[in-house]
């Protein structure tokens, strides 16, 4: 194999060593919060996880707001900026972030009336207050957390998110066991939890000082920041239209099942987020260094959608028997929505993958499009399928919507930093996908445990074709002795 073949596989390899012990710590965190969720489940009435579902939402679709992605920029930039200056200027980001979330968490902690507008089957406050000052506490965190990734500073990063995820679960299980509130009491613990990680991060950096005319470096982060921010608030607030359309045709109790679905869920993002945390920074590191970045980002893309298959697969088919497992019957119907949501995740982290074009371009005057498709999808959907089908219907509406989204962005990101798309493979790893997830679901009944150890292994099998599929069978070798040499550096 040649050096120029050699050097990307070890730079791949280098990007799923980071990614490893991202997965490692979020897995680790992710893990007890599973643990700890049938304890919640226990203690809370699914119509107090229909609140938290709803104020969790806000608390995402609030943190861009207040960030105004400035800590991506900060990511973006901060290898090109000189060495000396590079903690200076990021501290001036951080300080203008915080004078802008205060002023904007202060105006919203002052309107909850338009929240009351907004959901009419529970009252604004508390709770909106709460999940106010949370966002802008978890915003804060985001600059110091960016300038880690960036820096390669893999384990403090890994130690400080697992941290943050595992205060909070542990505070807000204190607090509902401690205070009689139930869904307040969780809330407040998560509050506290953020704060105290939000004080821990920040002070720090901000003791290193500010530029004394920072109106320069605002200016030109400001300008790749803010065009991007209409579509990073839409990904978010694509959960906060299914709530809001929810909230006017299903009854609390059966928005807290789709919000646990929404958890059950989220087992796949913790393995969709450790590559993507890896992912992003490689990518830029990638186009900052060689020539032929555009072919090897297509070839990489598909092995990182491809590495999500089985998870997505395992968490889609095999949540029924989880949920019997932890919940029993109480919770028993948030199946149904749980492989739509799995889809609208994996299609969200194909967008992910395949995606990257606009911010490498520099051409972020068409993120505006992507969220015009975007928010006309979603609103369009659930308009209709939500007064059919209930809860069934806004899941399948928001994976409709993260389809539409993939398809948009994908597009635009090929036309705007040409590259080949393996539309052969991508086709084939989607129908070996979807046939393994029918099969599961055909597969006669013969008692729980046997029903788990044959579904994984038609996950497997469908896996490995998925694989080789991307691949091809040289490739797959190729990346099986990276593998295999990453784990013995490891």
């Amino acid at each position: 194999m040649s050096a120029i073949v050699k050097e990307p596989h070890g730079r791949f390899g280098s990007m799923l060593g980071e990614a490893t012990l991202y997965g490692m710590s979020i897995t680790f965190s992710k893990l007890v919060m599973l643990l700890l969720l049938p304890v919640v489940w226990r203690i809370l009435a699914p119509s107090d996880l229909g609140i938290l579902g709803v104020m969790q939402v806000l608390q995402s679709l609030l943190i861009p707001v207040i960030s105004i992605g400035m800590h991506d920029a900060v990511m973006r930039f901060f290898p090109e900026w000189e060495a000396h200056e590079r903690k200076e200027k990021a501290a001036t980001v951080l300080a203008a972030v915080a004078v802008w979330g205060a002023g904007i968490s202060l105006v919203l902690s002052a309107s909850g009336s338009l929240f009351e507008s907004l959901f009419k089957t529970f009252p604004a406050n508390p709770y909106f207050i709460i999940s106010v000052w949370s966002a802008y506490f978890s915003a804060m965190t985001l600059v110091p957390l960016g300038v880690m990734r960036v820096e390669g500073r893999v384990k403090r990063y890994s130690i400080c998110s697992s941290g943050i995820i595992l205060t909070q679960s542990a505070l807000s299980l204190v607090a509902i066991i401690a205070y009689p509130g139930g869904v307040i009491g969780y809330m407040l613990g998560s509050l506290l939890a953020i704060m105290l990680w939000s004080l821990m991060l920040v002070l720090p950096m901000l003791r290193g000082g500010v530029l004394r005319r920072p109106g320069k470096v605002l200016r030109e982060l400001a300008g790749y920041s803010l065009p991007a921010l209409p579509t990073t608030i839409l990904d978010s607030s694509t959960g906060f239209f299914d709530r809001y359309f929810l909230d006017k045709y299903v009854s609390l109790s059966t928005l807290g099942l789709y919000n646990v679905s929404q958890q059950l869920g989220s087992g796949f993002n913790i393995f969709n987020q450790s590559l993507k945390s890896a992912w992003f920074p490689f990518v830029f590191r990638l186009v900052g260094g060689r020539e032929d970045a555009p072919r090897l980002i297509s070839r990489y893309a598909l092995y990182y959608v491809a590495l999500l298959a089985p998870i997505a697969l395992g968490v889609a088919v095999l949540s029924k028997e989880l949920l019997m497992i932890l919940a029993g019957a109480k919770y028993a119907g948030s199946y149904a929505f749980v492989p739509w949501v799995v889809l609208a995740l994996y299609l969200q982290s194909i967008t992910s993958a395949m995606g990257r074009g606009l911010d490498l371009a520099r051409k972020s005057l068409y993120w505006p499009l992507v969220s015009v498709v975007q928010v006309g999808v979603a609103i369009l959907s659930l308009g209709l399928l939500v007064p059919l089908h209930g809860a069934t219907g806004a899941a399948q509406a928001v994976a409709l919507t993260a389809g539409a989204r993939a398809a948009i962005q994908i597009g635009l990101a090929h036309m705007v930093y040409p590259r080949p798309f393996p539309l052969i493979r991508f086709f084939a790893m989607w129908v070996i996908g979807l046939a393994t997830f029918y099969l599961c679901n055909q597969l006669p009944t013969f008692g729980l445990l046997i029903d788990v150890l044959v579904k994984i292994a038609v996950i497997i099998v469908g896996s490995l074709l998925v694989a080789l599929a991307a691949v091809g069978r040289s490739d797959l070798l190729n990346l099986s002795q990276l593998l295999g040499r990453q784990k013995s550096r490891n």
